[in-house]
């Protein structure tokens, strides 16, 4: 399955790369994603997963990398998986965040989750590459995939008018649909991506 719903207890082989997505009712912004950065292994419900993101604290700000599903963190609520991408590809982009991390580690605060617009830094010290500045934590996931060319959604997709989304060019919840469907490079936006679980619509993917 492209998406494995741990919070139902269902299993499958987690990749580095894929990416993880917790779920917390009651908040502004209830569901959040990060990028898996473990080794490949089978998880079942309940697992504890590493993943970095933007922020790796649900009571901070900065980027970094935690243990969900232990106390303190994100819950670990559902994974998502495009199952026909190219390794190499994939690979690249647990490198990304790697290297992401190893940089926010060395300065304070050099990426930090903002929801008044993205920016990135073109001239990282690491020979040149794009690293992530600011923004959110569906926007670094976006960046991290697109640079590796995997288009989880198309820039010209237009989001809904809601104030919490003003200035924000990427969504969690148009990204888990994304998994979902299998609908890579989405471009037209359904009510239903709006929310979860109502963002998993459809037919779930099996191969892509």
């Amino acid at each position: 399955m492209a998406v494995i719903l741990v919070c139902e207890g269902e299993s499958g082989t987690v990749r580095p790369g894929d990416a993880a997505f917790s779920y917390k009712a009651g908040v502004r912004y209830p569901l959040h994603i990060g990028i898996y950065v473990g080794y490949r292994r089978k998880i079942t419900g309940q697992a504890v997963v590493e993943v970095v993101g933007l922020p790796a604290d649900p009571r901070g700000e900065c980027f970094g990398r935690a243990k969900w599903g232990t106390a303190g963190t994100w819950s670990f609520t559902l994974l998502g998986q495009h199952l026909a991408c190219d390794p190499t590809a994939l690979k690249g982009v647990v490198e990304l965040a790697l290297r992401q991390e190893y940089e926010s580690s060395l300065v304070d605060k050099s990426c930090v989750w903002s929801d008044e617009g993205w920016t990135m830094n073109s001239q990282s010290g690491s020979g040149g590459l794009r690293s992530f500045r600011r923004g959110t934590c569906a926007e670094f996931v976006d960046f991290a995939y697109r640079e590796n060319g995997i288009v989880l959604t198309d820039p010209s997709l237009p989001l809904p008018a809601d104030p919490r989304t003003r200035g924000v060019n990427a969504l969690p919840h148009a990204q888990a649909y994304v998994f979902w469907s299998g609908h890579y490079g989405l471009r037209k936006w359904q009510a239903a991506m709006e929310h979860y679980p109502s963002c998993l619509a459809g037919e779930r993917s099996v191969d892509r």
